[in-house]
C-alpha cells in the first residue's frame, strides 16, 4: 500500500511533497482486491479489514491538520484495475461502488473537482490564512504571535463566527480532541484574540451534535448562569459556522431506505468563545494554587449539582403520576447525578 497525494496549484506543498497540511486528495493505492473493506453485493457500513482503519487515519489525520468541512479521497485496487471514490465528513463517508479505470467516472470526478470552489472541496469559507500578501503587515503579525506565545514560522489564521458576530486571530491549536476514529466533534481549541477590541480569548471549534435537541453550548452555559452556578467560564459569544453540516445521513436515507443501518448522527459546525483563560495544572506555582482550583472546582459541581436536581424535580412535579412513583424518579435522579 502506497499513497499519492493530488495538491492544488497554489499549495505550498510543492516545496514539501508530504505536507498533510497543504493535501487536496488523498489516493491510497492496493494491489490485492481481497483488502476492499466495502461489498457491492450486499451494501453495508463496511466489512472488517485492516484497510478500513488505515483509511479512516489517512483522512482524520487530513481534517485535523486543515480546517475542513469534508474532504474527498481515491481508493484504488491495482490487480482489479477498478477504483473506488469517498466522500468523508465528521459523521462518516460515502462510498461509490467499483468504478472500472476505463469508465469515464473517474476523469470527470478529477474535471468536476478542478472546476468546483474552494467550499465545495470542503474547504472552511469562514477561515482565511494570512500570508505575505495578505492585509496583515509583518510587524502586526509579530505582535499577534508575541500574545499568542507562538514561534515566528507558526501561521497565523482569521477566524470569523458569522454575520454580526466577532472575529478572531489564531495560531496553532493547544488542544486537539482528535482520536485514530474520524467521526465525531473534532474539537480544536486556541488561544486568540478578538480584532475588535484587541481582547486575549479562548476559542472553541468543534462539532456539536444536532440530533436529540440538545442545546448549543453557550446557551447551556447561560442557563447555568441563570441558575447562580459559581466558579465557570464567561461567555463572550458561540454561534453555528455558515451553512456547516454533515450531509453522510442522506446517502444511507435515500439510497437504502429499507436498509436496517444504525443511526448515522448529524453533526453542526459551532465555535465558542471564552474570557476566562485557563492555565496548565502541571504548571502550578504552589500547592495552595492547586488546592484552590481543585476547591473552585467542586462548589462549581456541587452548585451544578442542586441546580440540575432542582431543574429535574420541578419537571416531575409537573407529570401525572402517583407520588410513589414521584418519590422513585427522585431517587434514581439523585443516585444517578451523584454517580456521575
Amino acid at each position: 500500500m502506497f499513497y499519492v497525494g493530488l495538491f492544488g496549484p497554489q499549495s505550498p506543498a510543492y516545496e514539501n511533497l508530504h505536507d498533510i497540511e497543504a493535501v487536496e486528495v488523498l489516493h491510497d493505492c492496493i494491489h490485492a482486491t481481497r483488502w476492499d473493506p466495502f461489498d457491492d453485493k450486499e451494501p453495508s457500513f463496511e466489512i472488517d479489514t485492516p484497510l478500513l482503519g488505515q483509511l479512516a487515519l489517512s483522512a482524520a489525520a487530513q481534517m485535523a491538520a486543515q480546517f475542513r468541512t469534508h474532504i474527498f479521497s481515491v481508493l484504488v485496487f491495482r490487480r482489479g484495475s477498478y477504483a473506488r471514490l469517498l466522500r468523508w465528513d465528521r459523521a462518516g463517508v460515502v462510498v461509490t461502488e467499483k468504478i472500472p479505470f476505463d469508465k469515464p467516472a473517474i476523469p470527470e470526478f478529477y474535471w468536476r473537482y478542478c472546476h468546483a470552489s474552494a467550499t465545495e472541496r470542503g474547504h472552511d469559507a469562514s477561515v482565511q490564512r494570512f500570508s505575505e500578501d495578505s492585509d496583515l503587515d509583518q510587524a502586526q503579525a509579530d505582535d499577534f504571535r508575541e500574545k499568542l506565545s507562538l514561534n515566528e514560522e507558526t501561521c497565523l489564521f482569521r477566524l470569523n463566527l458569522g454575520e454580526g458576530k466577532g472575529s478572531y486571530i489564531v495560531g496553532k491549536s493547544m488542544f486537539m480532541g482528535v482520536s485514530l476514529e474520524l467521526g465525531g466533534r473534532s474539537t480544536r481549541i486556541f488561544n486568540a484574540i478578538c480584532e475588535q477590541d484587541g481582547s486575549l480569548v479562548i476559542l472553541k471549534d468543534t462539532w456539536r451534535i444536532t440530533v436529540g435537541g440538545q442545546l448549543p453550548e453557550h446557551k447551556v452555559y447561560e442557563k447555568l448562569y441563570r441558575g447562580q452556578v459559581r466558579h465557570i467560564a464567561q461567555v463572550k459569544e458561540g454561534a453555528d459556522v455558515l451553512s456547516h453540516e454533515t450531509i453522510t445521513h442522506r446517502a444511507a436515507e435515500k439510497w437504502f431506505p429499507s436498509k436496517n443501518f444504525p443511526k448515522i448522527l448529524t453533526f453542526r459546525h459551532y465555535r465558542l468563545v471564552l474570557l476566562d483563560i485557563g492555565h496548565d495544572l502541571q504548571a502550578f506555582s504552589s500547592v495552595k494554587g492547586l488546592v484552590s482550583t481543585i476547591h473552585d472546582a467542586l462548589i462549581g459541581k456541587l452548585d451544578m449539582f442542586w441546580w440540575f436536581v432542582q431543574v429535574s424535580l420541578n419537571m416531575i412535579q409537573h407529570m401525572k403520576m402517583p407520588i410513589s412513583m414521584q418519590i422513585f424518579y427522585i431517587k434514581t435522579l439523585v443516585l444517578r447525578t451523584l454517580l456521575q
